[in-house]
């Protein structure tokens, strides 16, 4: 069992879906956590796994998603624009996965 899934479990709700890059779980407050590993460079079959992920955690409710990172990541390998973590926030509305 990895490092981070030992400090995570007392919070998780379920299972602690361990990826190459990430981990994904939802939290008995009822918020979905996703935590990047250090140095991880996303595709999109990254982004998809993880929608597929939230639907197969909570399938019929909407849940806020809380993500964390040690560095900047990226969902593709070509330079991207990114936005300052406290606009995305703003602007990150309450989806229906």
């Amino acid at each position: 069992m990895s490092h981070v899934i030992d400090i995570y479990k007392d919070i998780a709700l379920c299972e602690i879906h361990e990826f190459d890059g990430y981990y994904i779980f939802m939290r008995k407050d009822g918020i979905m956590q996703l935590l990047f590993k250090p140095g991880f460079n996303g595709e999109l079959k990254d982004a998809r796994n993880m929608i597929a992920t939230f639907k197969k955690i909570s399938p019929d409710k909407k849940a806020i998603a809380l993500v964390f990172t040690r560095m900047i990541i990226r969902l593709q390998k070509k330079p991207a624009n990114l936005l300052p973590a406290k606009k995305f926030v703003k602007q990150l509305p309450l989806t229906h996965w």
